[in-house]
């Protein structure tokens, strides 16, 4: 696969099958190679990340985190992407609610219905997604449910923000996650939300504090 343009964090790389291992751009013990391999051949992604500071600049930077099982070890490698068969966002909450605890299942419902009236999409990664891809279990009785917004004007996501706010306080779970920019980049709901006067930008390739003004002046550019 030719990558034009960095790849957002969170996004989905599924792997092509054959020798996938011969485009790994990181060493990894032949053990944990082992494990990837197993992983891929059960269909199963590995998670565009942000490359860490001392890693080749050439290849995708991916995560694959293991089950509770599997001592919730998360196994990070650089991988080149002629060896990724297709890459895509993560699902949208819809999708994965089947998946969730119970108790979960009826207040994210609401929450997806309410979101989407406003003009604002959800979608999932963290645990729920994990579980969702993967059917192991992942989401336990501390996990947060992990959301991604995009807003279809800077006016839906301040209504988005407040809607995420009170349905943590309606519902008592809590709601983990990030605003996709019009960049690419991405900044926590949480506080955006807060409106301080800076906040933590973070891109595929770097993490930065922006002032807030120019967030919310970037996302009324990118719906004008």
């Amino acid at each position: 696969m030719h990558l034009g343009a960095p790849v957002p964090r969170h996004h989905l790389a599924w792997i092509a099958a054959g020798d996938w291992s011969a485009g790994l751009r990181t060493g990894l013990e032949p053990g944990v190679v082992a494990i990837l391999d197993t992983w891929f051949r059960a269909g199963r992604p590995a998670v565009v990340r942000r490359r860490a500071p001392g890693e080749p600049p050439a290849g995708l930077a991916l995560g694959v985190p293991l089950p509770p099982s599997h001592g919730r070890q998360r196994i990070g490698f650089v991988l080149d992407p002629a060896a990724v068969r297709a890459l895509e966002p993560p699902p949208p909450l819809a999708q994965a609610i089947p998946s969730a605890p119970a108790r979960w299942q009826a207040p994210l419902q609401v929450l997806h219905i309410e979101a989407r009236s406003i003009g604002i999409e959800l979608r999932v990664y963290g645990s729920l997604l994990w579980q969702h891809l993967s059917g192991e279990s992942y989401v336990t009785e501390r996990s947060d449910v992990d959301l991604l917004l995009r807003a279809a004007s800077a006016a839906a996501l301040r209504a988005g923000l407040a809607l995420l706010a009170q349905w943590e306080q309606g519902t008592g779970l809590r709601a983990d996650g990030e605003v996709l920019l019009p960049d690419g980049a991405a900044v926590a709901w949480r506080e955006l939300h807060g409106a301080p006067a800076r906040v933590l930008v973070k891109s595929p390739t770097a993490a930065e504090l922006r002032p807030v003004a120019d967030v919310w002046r970037a996302l009324a550019r990118g719906h004008a």
